[in-house]
């Protein structure tokens, strides 16, 4: 469930690689179960980081509350006086594994904790704004900003969905206005070279900045050299931009596109697809191709950094260090 957004830029200006960072509220329907959860009506008053009010407008609007976080757990196990075993609270990886897809009532509901509506919120993170990659460039569309947004929904075991994602996707009507800034990520940028050859390396919706760089690179009629790996789960419905991007290969944009679909027949990643093509990969890189890659940072950006250093000792002749150093 993917959806490409688009807003009237309202004036912000921001350049290939930025983000969008938007500002969210989160669903009443999840704070009211919250709410019923630890017996509160939500007109209680609270003390929080934005000064006195109900404990409803607190959870709506400056908390958060879809997802936990090491700090709420050693807030809560001081609060409780240790409810949580020390083995745990000194383990970062088994701690991270323990929180993976639950939320505050997930926490709470696991070890019987009763809460008053003042100590939930001293105990919970205020709410961020969210960062999403812009998907598009501003030379082709100079009044819009878009993004690409995946809403997130699952089970575990209660029906839980992402707070922004959801919030974009389902809350926010169109002709609403939404509170967001530019992030400018300087250190995600096209070459200042338009000859320079670029490698670009996404799975799911990190395809986003990719889709701003060839759009821009097209207008901008940039002779460099453009190869994008992407990858996702199934090519029938989630190969995003697919009408896009062959447009661009056969317009000749998009020097090269490789693919990956890891739940169709062939079960595939883009770190394979390197290995694939890895002499001509290495020999990009050899003429100056710089590396992109936008996916997910937990295991997509080990697999395929590890990838691109294996394939340059390979094709390169050197060892480790060396290629570490490359």
């Amino acid at each position: 469930e993917t959806y490409h957004m688009i807003f009237d830029s309202g004036g912000l200006e921001y350049k290939p690689g930025d983000s969008l960072v938007v500002y969210l509220s989160n669903n009443t329907v999840q704070v009211k179960e919250l709410l019923d959860f630890i017996g509160a009506t939500g007109f209680e008053q609270v003390e929080t980081n934005k000064g006195e009010m109900c404990i409803f407008d607190a959870l709506t609007n400056c908390y958060e509350i879809t997802n936990a976080s090491p700090d709420v757990i050693k807030n809560l196990d001081s609060l409780a006086k240790g409810c949580f075993s020390e083995s745990l609270m000194n383990d970062a990886d088994g701690l991270k594994s323990f929180l993976y897809g639950k939320d505050i009532i997930d926490i709470l509901d696991g070890f019987n904790v009763s809460i008053s509506p003042q100590q939930l919120v001293s105990i919970l993170r205020p709410l961020q704004p969210r960062y999403y990659s812009i998907s598009s460039s501003p030379l082709k569309h100079p009044k819009e900003i878009h993004i690409t947004v995946r809403a997130i929904r699952y089970k575990n075991p209660r029906y839980k969905q992402g707070a922004c994602s959801t919030f974009l996707s389902d809350r926010l009507n169109p002709g609403d206005c939404a509170l967001a800034y530019i992030h400018q990520n300087t250190g995600f940028k096209l070459p200042d070279n338009n000859s320079d050859p670029i490698i670009m390396i996404g799975s799911g919706t990190g395809i986003a900045p990719f889709i701003s760089f060839i759009q821009h690179r097209s207008i901008q009629k940039a002779d460099g050299r453009n190869w994008l790996f992407y990858g996702d789960r199934n090519y029938s419905t989630d190969f995003l931009y697919r009408e896009e991007l062959y447009n661009y290969v056969s317009s000749g944009i998009l020097t090269k596109l490789s693919v990956a679909f890891s739940r169709d027949q062939t079960k595939e990643y883009v770190q394979d697809k390197i290995v694939q093509h890895s002499a001509e990969f290495y020999d990009w890189l050899q003429k100056g191709a710089y590396i992109y890659i936008c996916g997910d940072k937990t295991h997509m950006w080990s697999d395929v950094h590890k990838t691109i250093i294996n394939t340059i000792q390979r094709e390169g002749n050197m060892n480790e260090t060396e290629a570490n150093n490359y």
